[in-house]
C-alpha cells in the first residue's frame, strides 16, 4: 500500500487541552492481484465525555477464555 497524501485538522479546546475534532482525509493506492486501487477516506470524528465513562465490566467467563493475538 503506498500512501499519497494524508490531511489532518485536529481541534484542541485551549483551556482543557482535549481534543474535540479530528478530520482527516487520506488517499493510498494499493496492488492485489494484479489490480491497483486507489482508496479516498475521509473520517469526521467528535471527542466528548472525557473521563465520564461507567464502568467497564468483562464477565468472568470471557477474561478466562480469552486468548492472546499474535500481531
Amino acid at each position: 500500500m503506498s500512501i499519497e497524501k494524508v490531511d489532518y485538522t485536529i481541534n484542541i479546546d485551549k483551556e482543557t487541552f482535549e481534543t474535540t475534532t479530528v478530520d482527516m482525509i487520506m488517499d493510498t493506492t494499493m496492488e492485489m492481484e494484479g489490480e491497483t486501487m486507489q482508496i479516498n477516506q475521509v473520517m469526521n470524528a467528535d471527542y466528548s465525555n472525557y473521563n465520564d465513562v461507567e464502568t467497564i465490566t468483562v464477565p468472568e467467563d470471557i477474561v478466562n477464555s480469552a486468548q492472546e493475538m499474535q500481531m
